[in-house]
């Protein structure tokens, strides 16, 4: 099945099946079809056909936690791990599966401590090395992330995928050199891997002429019917290649057909996110914000940075973490990890969370002599008022960027993780009026609990924004605020390659090369004035200036002009 396309796949599963109805394995491998083709609840129902037929078959627990994993249903899944560990006790390949699923569930200790137990039973397995390297990685923890990595490569010294993974890693810490090597040693054993010309977008502007934009033409011949994830990914490094060239109607082409065939193979409801947000208005209601007040945890020492992603959190903290004082620990998962640890928010247990989460982030402060530490997982604009609750004194700044160029630049990001509202442009413009709304709630509530920062002021003047955030945090000023680009620290956010130039404007009004592609994400956000002004210039499609070398690219998926205002004035 691997040599075969998925569709083919499928078909010959169901054949063979309609041969012989109890034809086992026929039925764990289309399910595995069905998996690679976003089919996840005819994947279920396969899966189920099979365990009565074979209802002690580990096999068949461990392809439904795998479907069940790309659901994110992390609880099931697990429970059918935990029903694999009983028919095949201390057996490394479970452990693996295990680790991985409660990785997702934000379960970071634990599923460390599961991949110790796969490497205890199987010293030699390269995967459990990738997998303990992409978790320190994504934790912040690079020297262990990059030990495991050239461990896993001493084992598996063939392994395009281990070196991609160096070459990510080193594009995190600024390495660019060391990442084009790796991704030349990659090509060499290797050259059909969509993830490797994915990576390398990041490091690389592409020509017309370009070797590496041929191979990748080609390969989109090649790659329908070989699984979502595969074309997906492809269609990314496409558009990021086009766009590099200059042909922004065939980059957008392919940025829909990536985005197209990500939202097949991810779970996202929009009903369940706006009630998710309403849940949040009720939870914290005049009247409860009111009890809770006075009973958080009073450490200073927090600075929250929230927004959309891609509205400007990175620069603002790396603005921030210039200065000698603060320590910038990037995106956290402390605040969720609340939820699971201590359940909501109460007038009892405020300031018990305040002094967990304070107590977490202090381990991530390598200098250990930090006064502030900043946070700055987007996502948190939804937790303000926990924040509020839990910790009265920290420091809270929401970015905001231009509605269009916001979502625009989600749009353009294929995602590790998350933000699966972001694959579809209708989904995208719902999702960031839920954020609007959502805002405005939290001025309406807690007036002059958080500052409001524009990516558009900070960009066209950096001093006057800068001084305006150090001043806010409390801190006297300090010159290499100015000079953010120059920090030496890891980024793991989508702005990992952007974050090492020096600020740039020509993110600004990016989204009109794309103009009337973009009219389902205009009228979604209710912002048609903007499209029928750009008709009326009717500016020819020419190629941006970009920013300096190396060239600007992004790694996780923010508002427009002053509140209240939803819709921005025009410029």
């Amino acid at each position: 099945m691997q040599q075969s396309k998925f569709p083919e796949a499928h078909t010959h599963g169901r054949y063979a099946i309609s041969f012989r109805k109890d034809y086992f394995e026929a039925y764990l491998n289309l399910a595995e079809t069905l998996r690679h083709l976003g089919q996840f609840d005819e994947a279920i129902k396969t899966i189920q056909k099979a365990m009565i037929l074979r209802p002690d078959s580990a096999e068949v627990h461990m392809d439904m936690a795998d479907t069940l994993l790309m659901l994110d249903k992390h609880a099931e899944a697990e429970a059918e791990l935990r029903k694999v560990d009983k028919l095949k006790p201390d057996n490394p390949r479970v452990y693996l599966k295990l680790a991985n699923v409660q990785d997702r569930a934000g379960k970071t200790e634990e599923a460390l401590e599961t991949i110790n137990k796969a490497l205890q039973q199987n010293p030699e397995m390269a995967d459990a090395y990738v997998k303990r390297a992409q978790i320190h990685h994504i934790n912040n923890r690079i020297e262990e992330a990059k030990e495991d990595y050239l461990k896993a490569l001493e084992i598996a010294p063939k392994s395009a995928g281990i070196l991609v993974g160096l070459a990510d890693l080193h594009q995190t810490i600024g390495e660019l050199d060391k990442s084009r090597d790796y991704l030349k040693k990659a090509k060499k054993i290797n050259d059909n891997l969509p993830g490797l010309y994915f990576t390398m977008s990041n490091v690389k502007k592409f020509t017309k002429d370009d070797k590496d934009f041929k191979k990748m033409v080609s390969l989109e011949k090649k790659i329908e019917g070989h699984g979502l994830e595969l074309e997906s990914t492809l269609n990314f490094a496409l558009f990021s290649a086009y766009e590099d060239i200059g042909d922004y109607k065939k980059a957008f082409i392919h940025l829909k057909k990536g985005n197209d065939a990500k939202r097949k193979f991810i779970p996202f409801q929009s009903e369940r996110q706006q009630d998710h947000f309403e849940a949040i208005k009720k939870h914290y209601s005049p009247a409860n914000l009111k009890k809770f007040k006075g009973k958080g945890y009073g450490s200073k020492t927090p600075i929250f940075i929230v927004g959309m992603p891609r509205s400007g959190t990175t620069l603002t903290e790396q603005i921030i973490s210039s200065h000698p004082d603060v320590f910038g620990a990037g995106e956290l998962p402390h605040i969720s990890e609340l939820d699971s640890k201590f359940g909501l928010v109460t007038a009892k247990n405020a300031r018990e969370m305040g002094e967990y989460y304070v107590k977490q982030i202090k381990k991530r402060d390598t200098t250990k002599k930090a006064k502030y530490i900043t946070d700055k997982m987007p996502g948190n604009f939804a937790r303000i008022g926990e924040i509020v609750s839990i910790l009265p004194n920290a420091k809270i700044i929401h970015t905001r960027r231009n509605p269009i160029d916001n979502c625009l630049s989600c749009y353009k990001q294929n995602f590790a993780r998350g933000q699966y509202w972001s694959y579809n442009l209708e989904e995208l413009a719902e999702y960031y009026k839920l954020y609007e709304d959502l805002m405005a709630y939290w001025r309406e509530v807690l007036p002059g609990q958080f500052l409001e920062i524009d990516y558009e002021d900070t960009v066209s003047d950096l001093e006057t924004q800068a001084r305006k955030l150090i001043d806010y945090v409390g801190l006297e000023w300090n010159d290499a605020c100015l000079q953010p680009h120059k920090q030496k620290r890891a980024v793991l956010t989508a702005s990992k390659m952007q974050v090492i130039k020096p600020v740039y404007k020509t993110s600004v009004k990016a989204w009109e090369r794309y103009g009337k592609n973009l009219e389902p994400l205009i009228v979604g956000l209710g912002m048609e004035d903007e499209l029928k002004e750009l008709k009326k210039t009717k500016k020819p499609a020419t190629k941006a200036k970009t920013a300096p070398k190396t060239k600007v690219k992004t790694a996780t998926k923010s508002a427009a002009k002053k509140a209240p205002k939803k819709t921005p004035k025009k410029k």
